[in-house]
């Protein structure tokens, strides 16, 4: 607090609104930068499999060393969209590279 003149005064603060924002998105934005959107869409059953097309992120793990398990509930979903809740598990088979928990990893 600032005293002038036998006077006390609090001091004031005046953000704009461009500053403000300067600040949210600072704050906000790296936050939301490592996570990607996943999408999984059903592109038939062939046999006893269920083919599926996803795209986003697919890693094991966040840029936060936390667990991505959004990609995997996003297909579950999509999954039981057309199917019975009838399994024990899911088996999921990709056709591309994606980052596991640890270097040797070969499942999880």
């Amino acid at each position: 607090m600032k005293r002038s003149t036998g006077v006390l005064r609090k001091p004031s603060y005046i953000i704009s609104g461009m500053a403000a924002l300067a600040i949210l998105t600072g704050i906000l934005l790296p936050l939301f930068a490592s996570a990607q959107v996943f999408t999984a869409v059903s592109k038939g059953d062939y046999g006893n499999v269920a083919v599926m097309e996803g795209s986003g992120g697919f890693d094991a793990l966040l840029s936060d060393g936390t667990s991505n398990t959004i990609p995997r509930e996003l297909i579950a979903r999509e999954l039981y969209k057309t199917h019975k809740d009838e399994y024990d598990f899911i088996v999921l088979f990709t056709n591309f590279d994606y980052a596991m928990p640890r270097p040797t990893d070969r499942a999880f």
